[in-house]
């Protein structure tokens, strides 16, 4: 070969190999203005509720796990022995509130059988003093007859005074006898008086107020295998979210101690996006502006929107170092982004993250939220209760919604008087309570709704007071009809929801259902003739949210003969934080089941759904979080729109409208 021909493929393979150099770094090269990012997604170091044991291990590293999966065992040996020795406690109460009961139920029917003899007694003697008083009138009167007779004859000569003396002796002795006996008779019909009285006062209040200190240690004995079966449920680690194993601490046998990690997992659901600007690049990624970001091993182009910045600088992780031994330094921006359907994202996965061309720093359509607007409050409403509305219901009648209210009394006192109230989205609150006819007294009502037989059903809370008891005015179902002028909800029906249902299911029962220490009653909505409701609390043992179907009876009396069986359990990971939620409101709309949801116990904050009821498999679909602010009422307007009524406590109320479809 030539030297000119091998002088010019060298310098053939040379450009080549530049050009092939110059694609290479073109494309791992971000574009204009762009920052380093990468796909986050929730780590979790998961570590047992108690100490104890390990029994079991079920998972290994690489496992996929699904929400409520057991993860590790723990041994419940001891706990178990409490349980059995509580529930034989509870059989010993149950067995002496069925004698206690037996013998009170026998001493009253003994008491009835006494007091039916002595008032038997009362009235014989009564009858038998007025014959006596009736058969001596009429020998007095006899005896008049004859000495009106005699009188002449002895006069005549023609009988003997002796006889007639006689006759006047017994006459006066009737006469005097005659004279007592009304005093007779009022005394025996007195004593049957009072027998009759003490007769119909006995009745069966007699047997439940000898049963009543046995049945409070029974319900205080339930309260404590609760307890006790909580405890046992927190021996199984179960995972929080949809994820994969990463690491497992411990094996079968080992000790693991209270909140000491044992399972580390990360999430594969909620993934979201973490870019690093430099200082000087992080003002222009304020928050709610559009971005675009683009994964340096894939060609497609991701759009989201920067939900915050970070407040400091911090390391990048040492996926993003461009040398292995050079940290990189970056301001986090926080960035929310739509799932993607056709290539979705990778955790871990580097991407190049710059300002959506165009936009100039606009904000993006879809905005962070923000405080929902204030429900405007009346003075004078103000000033005579305090409203912390918890649900609500359009009713045409009223051309108004119906809010109800956990609390009705003024704020400098107890009292819980029978109040709904009624809204205008658009001017607020009205000035006067509605009054709900047929009720003295109502507390902590959570939920309404519309029924198929067109009555308006309230409920409240069943959850304990601040004291640890359940009074009636917590536990109440309502039924009533709507009166149109004045406004006024009328009461059909009302009765204690909690102790209805315990008294025709058992222990076990009610614990299957959640009626439990921790019962927490939100949301209701019609469910063809029934109704379902929602718990806020207690969830199970997966942190899914429980919802049960409560039938009612048919004909007139609809309360009259209440059932309730589960329905279904739902996810609600509730605001970012993704933590297990409770249902605090529900509607039923189309085949579609739109709920709200806050956390049992944690920071305010709360979250929107809509649930296709459709197929059972179906999870619910977030329209929105609500950070900061407690969803407790969701509703829907003639128009469609639908709305969400929140409690602030003390504070203003505040009222949203929501988007009901992803955007």
């Amino acid at each position: 070969m030539r030297l000119e021909t091998r002088k010019r493929l060298t310098y053939l393979v040379w450009g080549l190999t530049a050009f092939g150099a110059f694609g290479l770094w073109s494309r791992n090269t971000p574009q204009r203005g762009a920052i380093p990012g990468i796909v986050d997604a929730p780590r979790h170091l998961l570590g047992p509720a108690l100490d104890g044991r390990v029994t079991a291990v079920f998972v290994r590293p690489g496992d996929i796990v699904r929400t409520g999966d057991a993860l590790l065992q723990l041994a419940t040996d001891v706990v178990d022995a409490e349980i059995n020795v509580e529930r034989g406690i509870y059989e010993e109460f149950l067995a002496e509130a069925d004698a206690v009961a037996a013998e009170a139920q026998e001493a009253v029917r003994e008491q009835r059988r006494s007091l039916v003899t002595e008032l038997a007694r009362a009235r014989a003697a009564l009858a038998a003093a007025r014959g006596d008083e009736a058969a001596s009138r009429a020998e007095i009167g006899s005896l008049r007859e004859q000495l009106q007779r005699l009188d002449s004859v002895v006069r005549d000569g023609l009988a003997e005074a002796d006889r007639v003396a006689e006759l006047r002796a017994r006459q006066a002795a009737l006469t005097e006898a005659s004279r007592h006996a009304p005093e007779v008779q009022q005394a025996w019909s007195g004593l049957a008086s009072q027998v009759d009285t003490a007769l119909a006062q006995i009745s069966d209040e007699v047997v439940a107020a000898k049963v009543r200190p046995v049945r409070a240690r029974l319900e205080t004995q339930a309260a404590r295998i609760a307890g006790l079966l909580e405890v046992r449920s927190r021996a199984t680690l179960r995972a929080p979210v949809d994820g994969q194993i990463t690491q497992v601490f411990r094996a079968s046998g080992d000790a693991a101690r209270a909140g000491e990690p044992v399972v580390q997992m990360v999430g594969t659901t909620g993934a979201r996006v973490v870019a690093y600007a430099p200082e000087e690049a992080a003002r222009a990624f304020k928050p709610g502006a559009a971005i675009v970001a683009r994964p340096k091993e894939r060609g497609h182009e991701i759009h989201g929107v920067v939900r915050a910045v970070g407040s400091e600088v911090v390391e990048m992780p040492v996926h993003l170092w461009q040398f292995p031994d050079r940290p990189r330094f970056g301001r986090p921006v926080y960035i929310d982004v739509p799932a993607q359907a056709e290539a979705p994202l990778l955790i871990g996965e580097a991407l190049s993250v710059a300002m959506q061309a165009g936009a100039g720093g606009a904000v993006a359509a879809v905005p962070p939220a923000d405080a929902p607007p204030l429900l405007p409050v009346p003075d004078s409403l103000r000033a005579r209760t305090r409203f912390e509305g918890s649900g609500l219901l359009y009713l045409p009648e009223w051309s108004r919604f119906l809010v109800v209210s956990d609390d009705t009394g003024p704020a400098s006192a107890d009292e819980s008087p029978p109040w709904v109230f009624t809204l205008d989205p658009a001017k607020g609150l009205d000035p006067d309570p509605v009054p709900l006819i047929g009720l003295e007294t109502v507390s902590d009502l959570e939920s309404v709704t519309r029924g198929a037989d067109g009555s308006v059903y309230l409920l409240a809370s069943q959850s304990l007071s601040q004291k640890g008891r359940r009074p009636k005015k917590r536990q109440l179902l309502i039924r009533a009809t709507v009166k149109a002028e004045p406004r006024a909800l009328e009461v059909v029906e009302a009765v204690p929801l909690y102790e209805t249902l315990s008294a025709s299911l058992g222990p076990e029962q009610l614990e299957a259902l959640g009626f439990t220490a921790l019962l927490d009653i939100e949301g209701m909505t019609a469910y063809g003739e029934d109704l379902l409701i929602g718990l806020k609390a207690p969830a199970d043992s997966a942190g899914q949210a429980r919802l049960h179907r409560l039938k009612l009876a048919g004909g007139p009396k609809k309360l009259a003969g209440l059932t309730l069986e589960p329905y279904r359990t739902v996810p609600l990971p509730t605001c970012r934080a993704q933590a297990p939620g409770g249902v605090s409101d529900l509607f039923l709309a189309d085949g579609d089941l739109y709920l709200t949801s806050t956390l049992p116990e944690g920071p305010p904050c709360g979250s929107a759904w809509r649930l296709s009821l459709s197929s059972p498999s179906t999870t619910p679909v977030k329209l929105g979080d609500f950070e900061g602010f407690k969803p407790e009422g969701i509703a829907r307007e003639p128009s469609g729109r639908v709305i969400v009524l929140f409690d602030t406590g003390d504070a203003p109320p505040r009222l949203a409208t929501l988007a009901t479809h992803q955007p």
